[in-house]
């Protein structure tokens, strides 16, 4: 399958986030038009302070993925803690949860879910959305995870890679000297 997100996506409009360049750029299409993907979804998780750009990126992935509807795609599906995972609310109960990202990665085997405010959810809700990574189709069952993509988007690290980015910059490095390899003790923190 030719990918037109390979085309379609242009990091310019993020100013001073190289670190989303290059490698992920890379890894997304890979995924995207692999023959023979691995038996998991693929999992982007962007940290940091609010402001820095972790919704608008994903904003522009799903628009080169869906460039005629973006984030308005049925393949789409963003979720917020304060909105979906509520008391009350569709989602509140992780099992629901569960059978709908089953659902949906049956009937649309390239959805992409978006969480927004990761680190606000609810653990129930954090251990529902890793089955939902983890999850192989069974033997009596029609779900392919391969093509599907998490986005986690979360303010956790942040702190460590404010302070990472300061100390940096005194010891008079340049910002696009940091590589994805640096940040690694805080993506480890929270890797499930």
């Amino acid at each position: 399958m030719e990918c037109r997100f390979c085309y379609g996506l242009h990091f310019e409009e993020v100013f001073g986030q190289h670190l989303i360049d290059g490698e992920i750029l890379k890894d997304i299409s890979d995924h995207l038009t692999s023959k023979s993907p691995t038996f998991y979804p693929f999992v982007l998780s962007f940290h940091g302070g609010v402001g820095t750009g972790k919704s608008y990126v994903a904003k522009l992935i799903v628009e080169a993925i869906y460039p005629e509807l973006g984030v308005k795609s049925s393949n789409v599906h963003l979720f917020l803690p304060s909105l979906h995972f509520s008391n009350n609310k569709e989602f509140s109960s992780p099992t629901k949860l569960v059978e709908w990202i089953k659902e949906k990665m049956t009937y649309h085997p390239r959805s992409v879910f978006i969480f927004d405010e990761f680190d606000h959810l609810p653990t129930s809700i954090i251990h529902a959305i890793k089955f939902g990574i983890n999850y192989q189709r069974g033997s009596k069952d029609r779900v392919n995870a391969r093509r599907a993509i998490f986005i986690l988007i979360s303010g956790i690290g942040t702190d460590k890679i404010n302070q990472f980015v300061y100390d940096s910059i005194l010891n008079r490095n340049k910002r696009e000297d940091i590589s994805r390899n640096d940040f690694d003790d805080i993506d480890n923190y929270w890797r499930f």
